[in-house]
């Protein structure tokens, strides 16, 4: 829990100190989309009309991926479609933007991963971990599973175990009992055997 708190969860969400894979992705994706839209034209004019960014997102980098949004404002018209060239092509923006799965620049990656293999490698991660808190579950729980038969065993009475030992201190105080009767007996033969004066 610690490690996770400490370690996974400021990893993906950032912290004070990182700003986070999630917030990494989300803020690079978004803004390579803003750039290629403002960097197109929505129409060859003239004069020509920029496009309009597509994302909006908060400054603070740890908060990149929470905030993201599609900007409320924006109609289908102020998406820019072609680019500005050289040469000038009309479906240009479009086609870059279909480019992002397969990436052929480094503009268009993070860490040199593609973006669906960015986030593929953050999922993989999670799995993992996922995976390896479930072994250490499976092995913690038989570990007490264990740990309470022994102690069972240990502290456990066995109620035929008790049933013998009780029938023997039974027999062994009828035993005494008859023996301190046979010795009173005695006693008392004895003394009547005595001549009384």
């Amino acid at each position: 829990m610690l490690n996770l708190a400490n370690n996974v969860l400021p990893g993906y969400l950032g912290d004070a100190n990182q700003p986070g894979s999630l917030n990494t992705l989300a803020q690079s994706f978004a803004s390579h989309v803003n750039n290629l839209l403002t960097g197109g034209y929505q129409s060859s004019g003239p004069p020509p009309v920029a496009g309009v960014p597509l994302f909006t997102y908060g400054a603070n980098a740890t908060n990149v991926a929470q905030s993201l949004q599609v900007s409320s404002t924006i109609t289908p018209a102020q998406l820019a479609t072609i680019s500005p060239g050289p040469p000038e092509v009309s479906n240009g923006v479009p086609l870059a933007l279909s480019q992002l799965a397969n990436p052929t620049s480094g503009t268009d990656e993070i860490d040199g991963l593609s973006y669906t293999q960015y986030y593929a490698g953050m999922a993989s991660n999670v799995g993992t971990l996922l995976d390896n808190a479930k072994n250490n579950l499976q092995t913690q729980q038989a570990a007490v599973a264990q740990a309470q038969n022994v102690r069972q065993q240990l502290s456990g009475v066995s109620l035929d175990e008790e049933a013998a030992i009780l029938l023997q201190f039974q027999q062994a105080y009828e035993a005494s009992s008859k023996l301190i009767n046979i010795l009173d007996q005695l006693t008392e033969d004895t003394i009547n055997m005595l001549p009384t004066a």
